[in-house]
């Protein structure tokens, strides 16, 4: 069997490079490019020397280990120790996924995994291909259930009352939002361009009494009209809690999300 050393660095740098991006990523820790770098070079270095060391399984397993540790640890900061922690055992948990996913492929192929380190009889693109589908498909899950948890801690279910008509609503709770109707004192809750033009089509905003209030942006001074709203609930599971005295306001521009139509302050939470 002929071995080939560039390739032994190649395809574990490559793939170190994809194991530590995920396990960061997942954690939401900053991610640099020279970082993460540095690390999978780390990785491809002790995967070349791994087939020249002659020591037994057991202490090879422990080089393994500590060689995993010095991975995550070079792939950049981690603010606490527990971050570092669950970073590694992701880490782990991407390298049984990959690895499993490359000897299924091997297995469905007829490969013999006694032969497949780069032996003739292997094709050389089947490892990148293998781990780049994973890849994308993984980084695809990661978005969808970090994304839906970050909206489903902030959003509330609400109801509110305009104009005579009851709008079932979906509220996300902004703690930038600090507006403030100056009068009473009461929050403001903007809403979304759909909401917005909800409002209009049904024509309650012809019921309301419009107020116009100031805020500071980068740009400076702007003014945006607001009214109150006739009731605003705030759903917790099945029990609803009635704010009083809510503005709501018609901001011109879009105050961003697809997900809710109206962005709540932190009073709200």
């Amino acid at each position: 069997m002929e071995v080939y050393v560039e390739y032994v660095l190649a395809d574990n740098f490559i793939i170190d490079l994809i194991l530590v991006y995920l396990a960061r990523i997942s954690l939401k820790l900053d991610v640099k490019k020279a970082r993460l770098f540095l690390s999978a070079a780390l990785g491809a270095a002790v995967a070349a020397v791994f087939p020249l060391l002659d020591i037994n399984g057991g202490f090879l397993l422990i080089i393994k280990f500590v060689s995993a540790l010095l991975i995550v640890a070079a792939s950049g900061k981690f603010a606490k120790k527990k971050q570092f922690i669950f970073c590694f055992y992701l880490f782990l948990f991407y390298t049984f996924l990959f690895g499993g996913a490359v000897l299924a492929a091997f297995f469905a192929l007829g490969i013999d995994i006694n032969v497949w380190t780069y032996s003739s009889s292997v094709p050389v693109g089947i490892i990148f291909a293998v781990v780049f589908f994973l890849f994308f498909g993984t980084v695809r899950l990661i978005k969808i259930f970090t994304a839906e948890k970050t909206v489903s801690d902030f959003s509330r279910k609400c109801a509110v009352i305009i104009g005579g008509i009851k709008f079932s609503v979906t509220g996300f709770i902004d703690s930038g939002n600090r507006l403030s109707y100056g009068r009473t004192g009461s929050p403001i809750a903007l809403c979304s361009p759909s909401f917005k033009k909800k409002l209009l089509r049904s024509g309650a905003l012809e019921k309301v009494v419009f107020d116009e209030v100031s805020f500071k942006t980068a740009a400076g001074k702007s003014y945006m009209k607001v009214f109150k709203a006739e009731k605003f609930l705030i759903y917790n599971g099945n029990d609803a809690n009635i704010i009083n005295s809510v503005m709501v306001g018609l901001p011109d521009g879009d105050v961003g999300g697809t997900d809710y139509d109206l962005v709540l302050g932190a009073i709200f939470a």
